[in-house]
């Protein structure tokens, strides 16, 4: 991450999400860069390729890392929220030593290809409006995309989310 528009557009948000299908130093660059500019940094360790010492700089420079139930067996390092998808199931939060379930809306699911990724992308942006509800939106999120097959256009919007919520209420 060399280029001065990309670190600024890092340091000026609010908070930052990082995947790990860009390069890992590209990931840990970027996360230190918003860290340090008083972001947010929630990290999707997916996939789980890394080098677990790549892994553990990573988890150093993060505020939540998202981890399926696959990869929650084989993340070792604390972080300050820690957030396990498990798919229909919906996900599980551990921070401050308290562990919270949140369901995900029933669906008759179509194709889950996406749904982790729109799920991460929920949870980043409603992440400063409070952790639980979050979560709760990224759960609906990630249901309601696996109504679609494939990845491409399978974002509900807000308000989609919103509807489901207020159907489960």
């Amino acid at each position: 991450m060399t280029s001065p528009h990309v670190q600024a557009v890092v340091a000026g948000a609010e908070v930052v999400l990082i995947q790990l299908e860009i390069p890992l130093e590209t990931a840990l660059a970027a996360a230190r860069v918003a860290r340090d500019a008083g972001a947010t940094v929630i990290v999707n360790a997916s996939p789980a390729r890394a080098a677990t010492h790549d892994l553990e700089a990573l988890s150093r420079a993060a505020d939540v890392v998202v981890v399926n139930e696959d990869e929650a067996r084989e993340w070792h390092w604390p972080v300050p929220h820690l957030v396990t998808t498990r798919g229909a199931r919906g996900a599980s939060y551990l921070y401050d030593g308290r562990d919270v379930d949140v369901p995900a809306p029933a669906v008759e699911h179509v194709d889950t290809t996406g749904a982790g990724d729109v799920f991460a992308g929920v949870l980043a942006a409603e992440w400063l409006s409070g952790p639980e509800r979050a979560l709760r939106r990224a759960c609906a999120g990630g249901a309601l995309a696996t109504l679609t097959s494939g990845a491409g256009g399978c974002a509900p919007t807000a308000e989609a989310i919103d509807d489901v919520l207020s159907a489960t209420d």
